[in-house]
């Protein structure tokens, strides 16, 4: 059948309203990752200059000085009362921070909040990568056990839950290949931009600053433009693996033959959903907003009950952008077969 951004949405809508055991068990692995990842991040306790706060000095010292108390109709003829103001505030002028004084104390703070994160992060980086390889586990493995289990319920309705596990583990191998791959392209480029920052910052020697600027413009558009594309072409890339069991190259031919002619068509169905997405996201800062206005007991339980509700929507929908997508890319495969793909 003929891909659409109207059957997909359609179907992500209607096969995960049928799949809310599924749901639950990505809800509960996911926000049990998150729990369990940040009890160990808090056993290593770490500083508060990791969460820094607005500094409360600020205000303060915008702040002026109070006026003397004295009485008017005394200062205007008392000699004793204007030396007395006139020596507040020059004892308010000494106290108040110069700027370059304020830079200097601002930048030691920036050196030792630095300094401290740093010797946090030389105590305590065996958990930290231990936090980091459980959370690429477990996030792998949910990720084939999703797509595998919606692939499943739209091939068959009656689909068990039995299904999502047998998924997850039939592809965790080469998911996990996928994303390690996708990790060292993501270094790779990082890395890349890193050269170009440097030779920018060279060129400012032999270069005027507008046609710097410029450059700097076109190379900012360049890579917003090839990081849109390319996401987009991957779109499947984790859904070939797990529909077609193959490995993550094959993989990428199949997301590749998927998208071609079909660039547009699904940047469309990518922002409909964020979109809808995004109107969920508002119900939380409605609800929160609202839950401040009224303040006490009652707000705190309606900024709960907007969290969970919100909690919940963000689930279901993560479920109908996957049905979406694993939909568009089994009518696209089934209306034009392709070559078969080694599995490597």
């Amino acid at each position: 059948m003929q891909p659409n951004i109207g059957r997909s949405i359609g179907q992500g809508f209607r096969i995960a309203s049928r799949m809310w055991a599924g749901i639950g068990v990505f809800a509960g692995c996911s926000v049990a990752l998150v729990a369990v990842t940040g009890l160990l991040v808090a056993l290593t306790n770490p500083p508060k200059e990791l969460f820094p706060e607005q500094p409360a000095t600020a205000q303060a010292t915008l702040t002026p000085p109070p006026a003397p108390s004295a009485d008017t109709s005394n200062a205007a003829t008392s000699p004793e009362s204007a030396i007395s103001v006139t020596t507040q505030a020059s004892t308010a002028a000494s106290t108040t921070p110069a700027p370059d004084a304020q830079a200097k104390a601002r930048q030691q703070e920036d050196e030792r909040r630095v300094r401290v994160i740093g010797e946090w992060m030389g105590r305590a980086w065996p958990v930290l990568l231990l936090c980091l390889l459980l959370f690429t586990v477990v996030k792998v493995w949910l990720i084939g056990g999703q797509i595998g289990y919606v692939a499943a319920r739209i091939a068959d309705p009656r689909a068990h839950l039995r299904t999502f596990f047998q998924a997850a583990g039939r592809a965790f191998w080469a998911l996990l290949r996928g994303w390690l791959l996708m990790a060292a392209a993501f270094i790779v480029a990082m890395l890349a931009m890193l050269v170009i920052i440097l030779i920018m910052s060279g060129l400012d020697r032999v270069m005027p600053g507008w046609l710097l600027a410029v450059l700097a413009v076109l190379l900012t558009l360049a890579l917003t433009v090839g990081v849109v594309w390319l996401s987009i072409k991957l779109l499947f890339w984790f859904i070939a693996i797990v529909v077609d069991g193959v490995g993550p190259i094959a993989g990428l031919r199949a997301t590749f033959r998927t998208t071609r002619g079909a660039w547009w068509p699904l940047a469309g169905l990518s922002v409909l959903l964020g979109a809808i997405s995004l109107g969920v996201g508002l119900v939380l800062i409605i609800g929160e907003w609202m839950g401040r206005v009224i303040g006490g007991p009652a707000g705190m339980i309606l900024t709960l009950l907007t969290s969970l509700v919100y909690m919940v929507g963000y689930f279901y929908l993560l479920f109908v952008s996957s049905v979406a997508f694993v939909q568009w890319y089994v009518d696209a495969n089934a209306r034009a077969p392709a070559a078969p793909v080694s599995s490597a």
